[in-house]
């Protein structure tokens, strides 16, 4: 539903992000299997799950073949209690995906695995549940890294609520 490439947008200096190297998602319990072989035909090799593992537990991926499936979860280091609160939504959801225990690695881990795919001419998938939070994110550091201004990184995250059909107000994360 809120799978796209993060590809395509202009940056500060006129230049234009790559397409086809990294695509963000909501979770992939539910592909088929023609959309198991779309991904195969756009070089996916990694999968990156931004989700908890009860997440995982609940809807654990589904990865086309050759793919490598990574776990980085981005808030689920966070004591239980405050992963709750976290989780519910609001500013402490978001404070989560910057202080979390881990939330830094994992960002990092993503990015890493963008840079390395894009050399070797692969592309990278990186996912969460609804696609738009942790995912959003994640997008957002990856394109403001990349030059694009803060309008249109803002722009793109909030696409997921067009994607999405989100009614104003909607917590999934």
């Amino acid at each position: 539903v809120n799978a796209r490439d993060i590809g395509g947008y202009r940056t500060i200096d006129g230049r234009t992000v790559r397409t086809g190297v990294v695509y963000r998602a909501d979770q992939l319990n539910k592909l088929t299997p023609a959309d198991l072989a779309e991904l195969s035909r756009r070089q996916v090799r990694e999968i990156d799950d931004l989700r908890t593992v009860y997440e995982r537990a609940l809807a654990p991926d589904r990865v086309p073949t050759g793919a490598h499936d990574n776990w980085y979860d981005v808030v689920g280091e966070t004591p239980l209690p405050q992963l709750m609160s976290s989780l519910a939504g609001g500013p402490e959801m978001y404070r989560a995906f910057i202080t979390a225990p881990g939330a830094n690695r994992a960002v990092a881990a993503v990015l890493r695995d963008v840079i390395d795919n894009g050399r070797n001419g692969d592309a990278v998938l990186f996912h969460c549940t609804a696609g738009k939070d942790r995912t959003g994110w994640v997008a957002a550091v990856l394109l403001t890294l990349l030059g694009v201004d803060r309008d249109t990184v803002v722009e793109d995250y909030l696409l997921s609520n067009h994607y999405r059909g989100a009614d104003p107000g909607d917590l999934l994360g």
